[in-house]
């Protein structure tokens, strides 16, 4: 055969390769090639949209919808269909996979790929969908039962109060949504295998660790301080008592600051104080919270002693017979505060204890080895009680009726002294108060 033959020979083969090749491709272009399955449906030859409809009339006929899971966690068990779930076939996806077997090269040098379907045939899982907002309501009673708050580490005293303690964090656990729709969607590779789903936990860190709370110091008393109040007045006593405990385990870190006020916060009836008598304008009159003004000076003598910055505080105007003259600290929500800043290089924890008629702030941190603190008051002057004399004709002439027990007034100066292993380091003027004396009030009889 000459060579002009052959090569007209060749290209008349060519031809019509491409010619088949052509005509494949058009009858192809839309349909699936033979050899192709669908979890055991046949879908080769198939137009997509004929496939499509056998295989939502398959998942029809095996009613997928209702089809069951187990949900395990440990020894519980709970039950759920697909359509609960949110488990839904996705065709669209499932038939273009299908679609795509044979076409992975170009048309042509992918033909004897698609002639081996005929003998060797590709059998596709369907592919799935979890509806985002179905999966995790369809878990929530199981989310429940997994969920453990965890508990922060907590503060703790020795019998003695001398030392504090941390009680341990401990680590809660919650469902974890994520990992457990990865496991779902990776069992839904072989869906009708799937009998039950093992429910994933994760853990959850307690927002304060033993960790934390050892890094902020907090060991032993730094300051201490007492004043005791009598049992005749169980009003005020009950203001004491709870004017103390909302202070009581209050963490003032360093660099923080404290204010009684917001702490406390006003004084009404219905967070439950009562009348007692209070000091307004110089006058001792019954008014709501009367008795928080000891809690506020304990507090105060506190402070002072645990050398911390003072940002705000003033005295009565009255002399308070629970304490000497300028070591008191008044309050009045929402017009005077007593406020402190800690200016230590570690965390403060207030603890308040009433033991019988005694009241105690103590302050817990980290000493400082050597360092002592001093409170002295210097140029005390008393300021005598006058009389007031009402002269009436009630009373037979001579006889004298006390209507006002009175009271001394004061000036002092308070100072705060710093020693360092016994010797005086420094010495800080912390206020010059005065208080009004009440004089003694009289009716004397003028009746003949």
């Amino acid at each position: 055969m000459s060579r002009e033959k052959r090569l007209r020979w060749l290209f008349a083969v060519f031809g019509i390769l491409l010619l088949f090749s052509m005509l494949d491709y058009f009858y192809h272009r839309d349909r699936i090639y033979a050899g192709v399955f669908v979890d055991g449906l046949d879908v080769g030859g198939k137009k997509s949209g004929e496939a499509a409809e056998l295989l939502r009339e398959k998942f029809r006929r095996e009613q997928l919808a209702h089809r069951e899971i187990s949900l395990i966690f440990q020894e519980n068990e709970w039950s759920a269909s697909f359509f609960e779930l949110g488990i839904a076939p996705d065709i669209e996806a499932t038939i273009t996979e299908a679609h795509a077997v044979g076409r992975e090269e170009y048309h042509f040098l992918s033909y004897l790929q698609r002639i081996s379907l005929r003998g060797k045939a590709v059998n596709l899982m369907p592919n799935f969908t979890v509806d985002s907002g179905l999966f995790p309501l369809a878990l929530a009673e199981a989310a429940e039962v997994i969920r453990q708050e965890p508990q922060d580490a907590t503060f703790s005293l020795t019998a003695d109060r001398k030392m504090v303690e941390i009680i341990p964090d401990k680590i809660g656990r919650e469902l974890d949504l994520p990992a457990t729709l990865a496991a779902l969607e990776q069992a839904l590779e072989n869906y009708s295998e799937i009998k039950s789903l093992y429910l994933a936990e994760t853990p959850v860190i307690a927002a304060i660790t033993a960790a934390y709370l050892e890094s902020l110091n907090v060991r032993e008393p730094i300051a201490t301080f007492s004043t005791t109040f009598t049992a005749e007045d169980a009003n005020r006593n009950h203001n004491i008592l709870l004017a103390a405990k909302a202070i009581d385990r209050k963490l003032v870190f360093s660099g923080g600051q404290f204010s009684f006020n917001e702490v406390v916060g006003k004084a009404t009836s219905q967070r439950g104080y009562r009348e007692a008598p209070v000091i307004v304008g110089g006058e001792l009159v019954e008014g709501i919270g009367g008795g928080i003004c000891q809690v506020s000076s304990t507090l105060y003598n506190t402070i002072l002693l645990a050398d911390l910055s003072i940002l705000e505080r003033r005295n009565h105007g009255l002399a308070v017979a629970y304490l000497p003259p300028g070591r008191d600290a008044t309050i009045s929500y929402g017009w005077i505060d007593l406020r402190f800043l800690n200016d230590r290089n570690h965390a403060v924890w207030l603890r308040t204890f009433v033991d019988g008629n005694k009241l105690t702030v103590t302050f817990y941190g980290k000493v400082i080895p050597g360092h002592e603190v001093l409170i002295l008051t210097t140029d005390l002057v008393s300021i005598e009680a006058q009389e007031e004399i009402i002269m009436t004709a009630e009373l037979p002439k001579g006889v004298r009726e006390q209507l006002r027990r009175g009271q001394s007034g004061y000036r002092v100066t308070v100072w705060r002294v710093k020693k360092m292993n016994g010797k005086e380091i420094s010495r800080e003027m912390l206020s010059q108060d005065s208080y009004r004396s009440v004089p003694y009030k009289y009716r004397v009889g003028t009746a003949q």
